[in-house]
């Protein structure tokens, strides 16, 4: 049996990806449903969850993620975690409902 002693195998995954995915799973705000929120950078309509450092109704727009994140140093403290608070995925939609087969005569 050959014993694989490269590292080149793991670099593919980089470590920080692996880091958000871990802390989306662990945030218990992924229960709350994603909502329509103003944004508190432009005003703008967003689709999020709410933050608990922010005012009810507000939370960051994917319209000002990008500059917000150029200015901020603690983006998580400030604005929660990405792809849980903002850039939120959208819950998946229920099944359509099963329809009877109409009778054949």
């Amino acid at each position: 049996m050959e014993v694989c002693t490269s590292t080149d195998v793991f670099a593919d995954e980089p470590l920080a990806d692996l880091a958000v995915d871990l802390s989306q799973q662990q945030n218990a705000d992924v229960a709350h449903p994603v909502r329509t929120l103003l944004c508190c950078c432009c005003g703008s309509y967003t689709k999020g969850r709410q933050f608990h450092n922010q005012d009810a109704g507000f939370g960051l727009g994917t319209c000002c993620v990008d500059f917000v994140k150029a200015r901020v140093p603690d983006m998580e403290q400030t604005y929660g975690v990405e792809g849980v608070h903002y850039f939120a995925p959208k819950p998946p939609a229920p099944p359509a409902p099963m329809l009877p087969d109409k009778p054949r005569y």
